[in-house]
Parts: C-alpha cells; sequence; structure tokens
C-alpha cells in the first residue's frame, strides 16, 4: 500500500508492477522508501544483481537490504567444510554459529562458510572471498573447493520473501583445521558429526533454512559414507 500510494508500484491485472522509467532508478526509490519507514535496514553499500530466474542475465542492481523484502532471486554460495580423518574418510562438517545481534536467523548455525553473491562477481570469487572472512581459508587453502550442485529455494521468513540460488562447494580440511571468524558475523564454530548433523537439520530453527537444505543435500550425497 505504501509504495503504491507514492506511485512506485502500480496494479495491473492480478499483478503488481513498476512504474514507468529506468528499473535501476525505480529500485532505488522503493528501497529508500522502505528505509525511510524502518521496514528494511539501512543501505548497506553491496550491490546485488537483480535478475528474473536463477541464472539469468541482471537487468539492474539493487541494495542488498531490499532483496528479500522485494522477493528479488539472489545468488549465494555455500561451502561445506569437511573435517576428514588421517585415512581420509569424511567423519563430520564444521558449522558456524551466526551473530546473536544478527538481523536475519540469529544463533542459527549456518555452513562453515556462507554468503551472497554480488553484482558482477563470479559464485567461485565470492567463495574465496568469503572463505577468508568468515572462516579464516585464504586463497591457498581455497585451491581445493570442489563445485558439489545447485539449489534452487524459495521460503518466506521475517526478513520477507527469500528466492534463492545456492551455489554448493565442498572443501575437505585438515583434522588439525581450527576455522576463526574476521568479520564479526559468526560467534563459534562447532564441528558436528554427520549423525549429529542429520540429527539437528530435524529441528526448526537450528540451521538456518537455506544452510539446512545445504547440509542435507551433502548428507544425501555421503550416503553411507556418513561416520
Amino acid at each position: 500500500d505504501i509504495l503504491m500510494s507514492e506511485g512506485l508500484l502500480h496494479q495491473r491485472s492480478e499483478k503488481l508492477v513498476l512504474a514507468a522509467g529506468d528499473v535501476a532508478t525505480m529500485l532505488e526509490d522503493i528501497r529508500a522508501t522502505l528505509a525511510d519507514r524502518d521496514l528494511i535496514e539501512a543501505f548497506r553499500g553491496e550491490k546485488m544483481p537483480v535478475a528474473l530466474a536463477p541464472g539469468a542475465t541482471p537487468i539492474a542492481s539493487i541494495d542488498r537490504s531490499a532483496m528479500r523484502i522485494l522477493g528479488i532471486w539472489a545468488t549465494k554460495i555455500h561451502i561445506n567444510g569437511i573435517c576428514s580423518s588421517d585415512a581420509g574418510a569424511p567423519k563430520g562438517v564444521w558449522l558456524a554459529r551466526r551473530s546473536r545481534l544478527s538481523r536475519a536467523a540469529p544463533g542459527a548455525y549456518d555452513t562453515l562458510v556462507a554468503g551472497g553473491v554480488p553484482h558482477e562477481a563470479s559464485p567461485r570469487e565470492t567463495a574465496i572471498r568469503e572463505a577468508w572472512e568468515e572462516a579464516g581459508l585464504d586463497p591457498l587453502a581455497c585451491q581445493g573447493l570442489t563445485a558439489a550442485g545447485e539449489i534452487t529455494a524459495s521460503y518466506v521468513s521475517d526478513q520477507g520473501f527469500h528466492r534463492e540460488h545456492l551455489v554448493i562447494y565442498d572443501l575437505e580440511l585438515d583434522p588439525g583445521f581450527e576455522p576463526r571468524c574476521n568479520d564479526g558475523e559468526i560467534e563459534t564454530f562447532d564441528r558436528m558429526a554427520f549423525p549429529d548433523l542429520a540429527a539437528a537439520t530435524r529441528v526448526p530453527g537450528v540451521i538456518k533454512t537455506s544452510s539446512g537444505l545445504v547440509c542435507n543435500d551433502l548428507l544425501a550425497r555421503l550416503g553411507s559414507r556418513r561416520s
């Protein structure tokens, strides 16, 4: 109603459409209007691509703060930090517990590394950058990143309508690896055995929704190797 009253959206049949004009300008006007009314967080200064479908060519960009409330497709990367035994058999994963001050899923677990792919960046570039910021993994340690698949997901939270294209990487870690956060977004890290991980995915709210999908995908792919 607010956006329609401001002339930023118009109803056409059963759809809401942007007012005429440059798409990027209209989206920024919408973001600013919502932020002024404290309906979304303040400007974050990180441009995210606006695409009509996962993998489609972006038609504009928008500040990250407005992605969820507008239901815009976001590409996210996830790194499964797999803990190996000395014999090389996976035994579990590292999970990152989100800051309790986070506006989205405070205190819930994420995969070891998770983050949005910004405008004009590739998923792999983003994975390597986020790996250092969130887990202390430098580019040399990321040479073993293995593309492990992609998932699309749509769900609702108190942050808005999430439409996410999840790009998944696996990374085998040395048994003595200890993650450290360099950007303040993570409170603690926990090493979780696969049976415990499977149990955690069944309890709502323990793992952030998108990370839970990635964890279930990992468990399914490992199959009998869970031990």
